[in-house]
């Protein structure tokens, strides 16, 4: 079902083919033209590895052909998740209320910058 809406990337072993995890995209609530990325989950043998960073990297470069930020929403207990958003550069924006896929909760906003990501890919290669 997920890959069917299109907006979600599957991550796969290139040795095997195996799916390991998703991430997908969708439209932030505070901003109805920017992009998100989120929902993302991956096998716990690939927890704390590249495997995310070469996911999200993915998808900020794509989406960044589009717009300028990027935000993405955790939350506040995932701990793992924000420092792992925190090592592409992203900034902790705000922590609040919002309604993410029709359901309310308490949610951080992290946003990615594209001068950000470019700096941070510029130095990388």
């Amino acid at each position: 079902m997920l890959l069917a809406s299109k907006t979600t990337l599957a991550a796969t072993l290139a040795s095997t083919g195996q799916v390991i995890g998703c991430s997908r995209y969708y439209t932030p609530p505070q901003q109805g033209d920017g992009i998100s990325i989120g929902y993302t989950f991956l096998g716990r043998d690939w927890w704390g590895g590249a495997s995310n960073l070469e996911m999200k990297s993915l998808m900020l470069s794509a989406a960044f052909a589009h717009v300028d930020q990027v935000w993405l929403h955790i939350d506040p207990a995932n701990i793992r998740s924000q420092r792992a958003t925190a090592k592409l550069g992203a900034t902790l924006v705000s922590e609040g209320a919002l309604q993410l896929n029709g359901k309310d909760g308490i949610w951080q906003s992290w946003v990615v910058e594209r001068d950000v990501w470019e700096q941070r890919t510029v130095v990388k290669t």
